[in-house]
């Protein structure tokens, strides 16, 4: 029945609207609440009406003001309840996405591209929920319910808004379309915004435009069912003379953004320094520079399988074709096989589902390391820091070296991907003297169980200075003098990308080269990397991930004064 309020209703018609189109941004305002303000001063205007830094949600999407508009219309003209149902479904299809949209680029720090994404939905997020103990069909439920409940309330609102349109006047309903969408969609046109990144995001958009560059092929890479590894083969064809230990060790989530952002970025050079020093009172040389990882955000086994093949790889479905059916790859475990290295990984991250087991099983087979421990081999009974195995890291690399590692066998190599770092960054273990003495400890030292305060960056710098202080203690305390240890970041601590500011590159990691040999300091600083613990944080990083493996045997091969050139692959080998 029609409510005859005519001047009323519009008011409310045009309330609910804006209402709605405001929740549309929602998604943008609560993924990135820590990035900006709940109100906009406009102090670009007018181009702030248009693209915007600020992540608030008075923004406007022009497919819903235009179908609004047009849902008015047939609304007045035929009173059938299927254009509310119509308009209902099309507000629910942008609000999934909206949600998927922004959700995916504040984790990954990329606009995202939903083939990648969908392989992760359906192989990587059921073992992530494992990790909290949630069965993945319990999260498939709430999704499902959660559409449901979406759907019910805005079929509600529009089944309102369709009461009050009966009574309106057509030239009202013209009047209130020339505001809500033929406006916005000037504004639109003649005034220059920028295009959406990780800097702004477009205040007035065609959402449809996103979606496009989200679901079609144009962003996808993908790996060929061959690879022309040549180049990496002829590494094979000559053997190393000198032939140090090394510790390849990943730090999870250690970006630049941690020597980049003040006041974090003080203590944390502060402590490089403080390591310097300790390293040079033991003959312990350190260089350092930045490296750029093939992602952003999270997905650390792209970073670290690109670093050890030579070859870049950003998304899930590459991977699983590279280590699925590419085993024989010549990566750089398989050479230090080649060369008679003892082989060596250590994982703390548990083993959860079928999905996992698979992935594992392919990881192990491609990546060739001759003795694996795994979570489960490691016997740790003390308090459990996170969702993900919770084991601390000085226990883990610990255990490793006193009751698995064979020093009696040398060469050998590690490679190791911390994990006490990993988002949403809880608070960290204590750092013992004694690593046995973290079985004894059965209750958080923080005050709250996996404690998620102070905020995510004050967590974040505890975190590092945290597996810093443990690499520094074991490294004087037991590695080996004939050891070459890599310590390098994976991925940008997820989320955090906004604070670097163009203070380096987007994708930076540092990278800490630490040997007692003066001949590999020597090669090192000649080829860019600087002396100390100390990268520097600025644009235009020395290596990217991809490209290390070249560089590192290019400066092995001038270390070894080796007869053949190793060539230099600064972006990897192309597929």
């Amino acid at each position: 029945m029609p409510i005859k309020n005519r001047s009323g209703n519009i008011w409310l018609i045009a309330l609910a609207g804006c209402l709605l189109q405001f929740l549309l941004f929602a998604s943008l305002y609560f993924t990135r609440i820590d990035e900006g303000h709940f109100f906009y001063n406009f102090k670009s205007f007018p181009g702030s009406l248009v693209s915007r830094s600020n992540p608030d949600f008075f923004r406007w999407c022009l497919e819903y003001a235009f179908c609004f508009c047009v849902f008015l219309y047939l609304v007045k003209a035929t009173k059938s309840k299927l254009w509310i149902i119509l308009i209902s479904i099309i507000y629910l299809v942008l609000t999934v996405f909206q949600i998927y949209y922004f959700t995916l680029w504040k984790i990954y720090g990329e606009i995202p591209i939903f083939s990648y994404d969908w392989a992760l939905f359906l192989r990587v997020l059921p073992i992530f929920v494992r990790t909290m103990g949630i069965n993945p069909n319990f999260i498939y439920l709430i999704i499902l319910l959660s559409i449901l409940i979406i759907f019910s309330m805005v079929y509600f609102i529009h089944l309102e808004i369709a009461k009050r349109t009966i009574s309106l006047q057509v030239k009202t309903i013209f009047g209130f379309s020339f505001f809500f969408f033929l406006v916005p969609l000037l504004l639109k046109s003649i005034i220059p915004q920028a295009p959406e990144s990780n800097q702004t995001k477009s205040a007035i958009v065609w959402v449809t435009q996103n979606m496009v560059q989200t679901f079609t092929m144009d962003r996808i890479k993908t790996l060929g069912d061959t690879i022309d590894t040549n180049n990496y083969q002829e590494y094979f064809k000559n053997n190393l003379k000198t032939k140090p230990n090394i510790l390849l060790i990943f730090i999870e989530a250690y970006g630049s953004v941690i020597g980049s952002t003040s006041p974090y970025n003080k203590e944390y050079i502060d402590q490089l320094n403080q390591i310097q020093e300790h390293l040079s009172a033991h003959n312990w040389k350190s260089v350092s520079a930045l490296s750029n990882s093939t992602i952003l955000g999270g997905r650390s086994w792209l970073g670290f399988t690109s670093l050890i093949s030579g070859i870049r790889i950003d998304n899930h479905p590459a991977y699983e074709k590279l280590i699925s059916d590419h085993q024989d790859y010549p990566h750089f475990i398989s050479l230090l096989n080649q060369n008679k290295y003892h082989t060596y990984r250590l994982n703390t991250m548990a083993n959860f589902g079928d999905d996992f087991k698979e992935l594992d099983e392919k990881a192990g087979n491609y990546f060739q390391c001759s003795t694996w421990t795994r979570y489960n081999n490691l016997p740790y009974q003390g308090y459990r820091y996170d969702y993900f195995g919770g084991i601390p890291d000085q226990y883990a690399l610990n255990y490793w070296d006193e009751q698995v590692l064979n020093k009696k066998q040398e060469p050998y190599f590690l490679f190791f991907i911390t994990l006490n770092t990993h988002a949403p960054f809880y608070l960290p273990p204590p750092l013992v003297e004694n690593w046995k003495d973290l079985d004894a400890i059965q209750k958080s030292p923080h005050q709250s169980v996996r404690s998620e305060s102070p905020k995510p960056m004050e967590r974040y710098s505890q975190e590092v200075h945290y597996i810093l202080s443990v690499l520094e203690k074991y490294i004087l305390e037991k590695a080996d003098s004939n050891t070459m240890i890599i310590l390098v970041g994976d991925h940008q601590p997820a989320g955090m990308e906004y604070q670097l500011n163009n203070k380096t590159d987007l994708y930076a990691c540092p990278m800490h080269i630490i040997t007692k040999d003066s001949a590999w300091e020597n090669i090192l600083v000649k080829k860019g990397f600087e002396k100390g613990m100390v990268p520097l944080f600025k644009p235009g990083s020395l290596l990217t991930h991809e490209g290390f493996y070249s560089f590192l045997m290019n400066a092995w091969a001038e270390r070894d004064s080796l007869p053949v050139e190793y060539k230099v692959f600064p972006n990897g080998i192309a597929y």
